[in-house]
This record gives C-alpha cells, structure tokens and sequence, in this order.
C-alpha cells in the first residue's frame, strides 16, 4: 500500500494485512446468427479488509465500484452493416479528493459514472475481407474522474473523454 506523509514529506509502501474481495457476477448472453446482445452485473464488496476501507463506508473499498452494469451488442442492419451499441454504468465511489486544513486526506463519495459507446462497421467493403469501421466513444463526453485506490489523495484520473476512432482492417484468414 503506497501512503503519503505530509507532515515529513515522504512516501511510503507498506504491506498490509490479508486482502480480498467477495462478490457475484451475472451474465446473460444472446446470440442468433451473427447478432449477440450481452448483459452482465457485478457486485463486489470488500473482506478481510483493511487498508483500503474508506472511512465512510466500510463496505467499500476506495476507487471501486461497488456494482457495475453493462450491456452490448452487435447488429446486422442491412447486408453487410452492422451497428454495436454498448452502455456501462458504474455506481457511486469512494475515494480521497483533496486534503484538509490539517493536511488529512478527505474521503468523499463520487458520482456514478456513465458510459455510452456506438460502433459502426460495414464488412466486406469494395473487397472480400475487407471492413470499414467507425465508433465514438462516451458519446455523453462525461469526462469522469476516477480517484486512485490510495489513502493519501493521490490526483484522479481523468477519463480520455469523447474518442473517436475510424478503422480499416483486412482479415488475412491465415
């Protein structure tokens, strides 16, 4: 565990007790032809946890989502089109935004984090095996921040934001 000590201005890594997590997953697949839709959850909680308790919830671990949703899916629209949608939801976290006037790390719970993506492909363009493709990433452009799962404040990390990507690939089929 990496801690800050902002009294002598000195890092630290420590070894903490046993850690762990306990917890369940869900998933439901569907999938007809080349069409396949995917839901899954997870929950997880901390066990035999210490260090990285936050000290507003002890059934939370810092920076980790309690529950996280997701959904996706790839469609044949028309011919060769094909459209792929995805969704991600993770529940509100905790984590050390700022320090106090004492210069103690301050624990706050964070929004829950949104994510909405769309990917379109067109296979088979112009030539067999080759596919045109085009996607956005968090279409909301929620620029989410993320906290680090230290005690200490450690700066979030910001999320890339709205991306955009356009691909051309060209199966060899080897």
């Amino acid at each position: 565990i990496f801690e800050w000590d902002e009294i002598n201005e000195w890092d630290m890594y420590k070894n903490g007790n046993r850690q762990g997590t306990a917890g369940t997953e869900f998933e439901l697949m569907f999938k007809l032809a080349r069409n396949h839709m995917r839901l899954n959850y997870a929950f997880y909680y901390p066990i035999e946890t210490i260090a990285y308790h936050t000290a507003r919830n002890k059934s939370a671990n810092l920076a980790l989502a309690p529950h996280q949703f997701s959904l996706a899916g790839s469609f044949i629209v028309y011919d060769n089109f094909r459209i792929s949608p995805s969704a991600y939801y993770f529940s509100p976290i905790f984590g050390d935004t700022k320090l106090d006037n004492e210069g103690e790390p301050v624990t706050e719970k964070m929004d829950p984090i949104w994510a909405l993506n769309l990917y379109l492909s067109y296979e088979h363009i112009f030539i067999d095996n080759l596919t045109l493709g085009i996607g956005c990433f968090d279409l909301l452009g929620t620029r989410s921040m993320r906290p680090q799962p230290y005690h200490g404040y450690h700066a979030p990390f910001a999320s890339e934001g709205r991306t955009l990507l356009a691909r051309l690939v060209y199966d060899l089929s080897l």
